[in-house]
């Protein structure tokens, strides 16, 4: 009809909205014109936000006005407090939940009374206070502060998997719905996620069609039924008082640790960094902000609602948040996905203090190709494994913090395709009960533990949970048989990754240890893996040569260090070579010979003895005389770290005094005692060594001090780790040395040699003996007394005089502390 006919209908139009002119003209009378419904224009998502806004709005409306003690998407979670319930309202259910069961009563009796006036009937399901609440499919056991799925949702899962399993061909589409039941049961419970990896190719194959399920992906879904009952979410678990911090360059990474504050931590936590996206443009923005979002043939200002005063409300927030940065692809729209990057605040100004953190590690990346995301994920993890091995971790929620948005947001169920095993260290986080978090790492939905809808709060238990147990070298063989066999050197490895030997090498195999048979299996597997990828030639010995040499011309352009190009030459001779050790990759090794002269290895520093020695005495300090004389041993006998700390009262030799006077003096430590059959790192029994022969004479009287009253399996140093040792290191060049120097206590078996060189205590030969070294060549390496000079250098003048008193103080101070402490 066109203007005028409306017009004799007693209908005038006046103004139409022109969407090319974008504004409202007259129309001419012989303009057709069709008529439109002005109202508000939505499916059934609106409906259900429009529904829970007005409930929301009327439930405030009962106690302060406002919304802050409402559970909220996006938004800081309310903290439960004393006269303050908090409230979690779904469409139009109300869930209450209080400290005790007056609050949640008194809150729900002014809810009632609100719909009442209103007219709107309101139903009250349980009218006294319980111990859980059951609610969207979730049950919150307020006496255990546990979060799970109810149990008819879980057993649906189970028997839906099984039925599954029970087919022989599944629909792509089947198994695309039963994985997304299966990512939002484990959303609970996230390290689950990773049972998941063969899964996601076969939906993307089988497409809509029915294919044979891959075994696979059976097994996956065994996976998932064995963990559907481990759904579940502590609420009450406490916040554990180390706090990491990692972070990666291209050519390098870090990661350090702090202590904290439970209110530190929790107010680095209220917010999530996935709250800083938005799925659409927020209310009130204009088309040149994020595009024209206005659909066609709507009047202006359709669809917002700005006369409402919830309008109004939206159009005032959109003014003071900031203008959003367009992240999307044009051929993305219509509902694009924007960064709002000011939404989420950044921590506080704590986390900035540099002293408070103390590093764990820092060096630089093998793999320097690698995207830096990945690099990034590699530094997270190395945070989550050290949470694993700290027993005080278990069953708390531990803080990483970390400046990669890619790293915090990962989903750990779809990483199938990145180059890093992830599936360890989440199993690990799964078995050790832990909360693994970034500012990613929230509290609890609520902010304390609560009793609810009409509960009484109950105090928490605590559960200890074991370590998982490192898995014998040697997977393929039987439990029963490693248990057994205690010469099998073979059978167990530093990096959980074993490989069964044949007979014919396991004898020769035994001149190693098998840490070492570890490295050479993975470079073997590595190289192995180019070659298939390359289609490099290892038919025949010759071309295996040649092959290998082109790997290893690779690796040295790729800045890879020589002794990687060691443990494959090496690995090979002994693990998969049958002929002479002569005729074996001669190539090879002449390759090898160029790759160690381009690129020597790292060496570690030898330190003056009156630096070591300063060492020990920061101990003494600390009230740590294990660590002060396992310091002072490990500097005379030129011993390795695990040596001393493992030293047992057995392995110490008391002088014989009425045997004569030579036999008077000193003291001596048998290292790998045959009948224990464990062998040192170089796989020898019974290397000896004695203690204050020529220099530190005092060391005897505290080593009778400390083994007096031992068993011979009790452990001299009992309470002393690897861990605790060389944060012990980390401290002292921190607080004595402003980190001017980095001594660890793999230098002390480096600074013993070259101290007794530099004084001309002993011989060359006489240090090849004493640090059990096969070869005059591996005396050079660690002998190099003229770099003592170089580190007195480092250290500032005004340090040297201190340095040297504490030294020769230390052995008095130390005596004294062990005669204190009672053994």
């Amino acid at each position: 009809m066109t203007s005028s006919e409306w017009l004799a209908l007693g209908i005038d139009v006046g103004g139409v909205f022109d969407d090319d002119l974008g504004r409202a003209v007259l129309p001419g009378k012989d303009e057709r014109l069709c008529p439109a419904f002005l109202g508000v224009c939505m499916g059934w998502s609106w409906a259900l936000h429009m529904a829970q806004e007005i409930v929301s709005h009327q439930v405030s409306q009962t106690e302060n006005f406002d919304k802050s003690d409402q559970i909220r998407d996006k938004q800081v979670a309310p903290l439960l407090q004393h006269g303050r319930p908090v409230l979690g309202i779904y469409v139009d259910n109300v869930a209450i939940i209080g400290g005790v069961p007056e609050d949640a009563d008194k809150r729900m009796r002014a809810v009632c009374e609100r719909f009442g006036q209103l007219g709107i009937p309101f139903a009250v399901t349980h009218g006294r206070s319980q111990a859980h609440l059951d609610t969207i499919g979730l049950r919150f056991d307020f006496a255990r502060r546990e979060l799970m799925h109810k149990s008819r949702r879980c057993w649906r899962l189970r028997l839906a998997t099984l039925a599954l399993l029970r087919r022989r061909k599944v629909r792509g589409s089947v198994s695309q719905v039963w994985g997304g039941h299966v990512i939002h049961h484990f959303s609970l419970l996230r390290p689950g996620m990773s049972c998941l990896h063969s899964f996601y190719r076969f939906i993307e194959f089988a497409g809509d069609n029915q294919k044979v399920l891959w075994p696979s992906v059976r097994q996956e879904m065994r996976l998932v039924i064995g963990l559907l009952f481990l759904g579940e979410a502590h609420l009450g678990a406490p916040i554990h008082e180390n706090v990491y911090l990692g972070d990666s360059s291209a050519y390098g990474f870090s990661l350090m640790v702090t202590k904290s504050s439970q209110q530190e931590v929790r107010q680095a936590t209220l917010h999530r960094e996935r709250w800083r996206f938005i799925i659409s443009p927020p209310p009130g923005l204009d088309g040149h902000h994020l595009g024209d979002f206005r659909p066609r043939g709507s009047c202006l200002d359709a669809g917002v609602g700005t006369r409402t005063k919830y309008g109004q409300q939206l159009l005032q927030q959109a003014e003071r948040r900031p203008k959003p940065v367009q992240s999307w692809r044009p051929s993305r729209a219509p509902r694009p996905l924007v960064d709002v990057p000011n939404s989420i605040p950044t921590i506080g100004p704590e986390w900035d203090k540099q002293d408070r953190y103390t590093l764990l590690v820092a060096a630089p990346w093998q793999h320097t190709a690698e995207h830096i995301n990945i690099k990034e994920m590699r530094v997270l993890l190395m945070g989550v494994r050290r949470c694993c091995r700290d027993r005080s971790a278990l069953g708390h929620k531990v803080l990483l913090l970390k400046d990669n948005l890619v790293s915090v947001l990962v989903n750990s169920s779809r990483l199938s395709d990145m180059p890093l095993n992830l599936r360890a260290p989440l199993s690990m986080a799964l078995l050790c009960n832990m909360g693994k978090r970034r500012t990613e790492q929230t509290s609890t939905s609520l902010g304390m533990p609560a009793a609810g809808r009409s509960a009484t709060l109950s105090p928490s238990s605590s559960v200890n949970i074991p370590m998982p147990k490192r898995r014998p070298y040697g997977s393929s063989c039987r439990v029963d048989q490693v248990k057994t066999n205690k010469r099998g050197r073979v059978l167990c490895a530093k990096d959980s990754a074993g490989v069964l030997l044949p007979r014919a090498k396991q004898l020769q195999c035994r001149k190693v240890t098998s840490n070492t048979l570890a490295r050479y299996h993975s470079a073997l597997v590595e190289f192995e893996k180019w070659a298939k990828k390359n289609r490099s030639g290892m038919k025949t010995h010759k071309t295996l040569d040649s092959s290998m040499v082109e790997f290893m011309r690779q690796q040295y352009e790729a800045g890879r260090q020589s002794w990687e190009g060691s443990y494959l030459v090496f690995g090979y001779q002994l693990l998969r070579h049958t002929g002479l050790d002569s005729a074996c990759l001669p190539e090879s090794k002449k390759a090898l010979k160029g790759w160690k002269t381009g690129a020597p290895g790292r060496m570690r520093l030898p330190y003056p003895e009156e630096v070591i020695l300063d060492v020990a005495d920061f101990a003494v300090d600390n009230n740590n005389g294990e660590a002060a004389l396992a310091i002072s041993l490990q500097l005379d006998g030129y011993l390795r770290p695990s040596e001393a700390i493992n030293l047992t009262a057995g392995q110490v030799m008391p002088p014989a005094r009425k045997a004569g006077r030579a036999y008077s003096k000193s003291w001596g430590i048998v290292l790998a005692p045959s009948e224990e059959e464990k062998p040192t790192k170089t796989g020898h029994f019974d290397d000896c060594v004695l203690i204050g022969d020529i220099q530190h004479e005092w060391l005897g009287p505290m080593l009778e001090l400390i083994v007096q009253g031992k068993r011979p399996e009790e452990r001299l140093f009992p309470s002393l780790t690897l861990a605790s040792y060389e944060r012990l290191f980390r401290d002292a060049m921190q607080k004595r040395f402003n980190n001017c120097i980095h001594a660890t206590p793999h230098s002390v078996r480096h600074s013993g040699p070259s101290n007794d060189r530099f004084h001309k205590r002993r011989s060359l030969q006489q240090i090849q003996k004493r640090g059990r070294w096969a070869s005059p060549k591996s005396v050079a390496r660690y002998e190099k007394e003229a770099l003592l000079l170089g580190i007195w250098r480092s250290i500032p003048d005004s340090k040297h005089a201190g340095i040297s008193a504490r030294a020769r103080d230390l052995p008095l101070k130390l005596l004294r502390l062990l005669q204190k402490v009672p053994q």
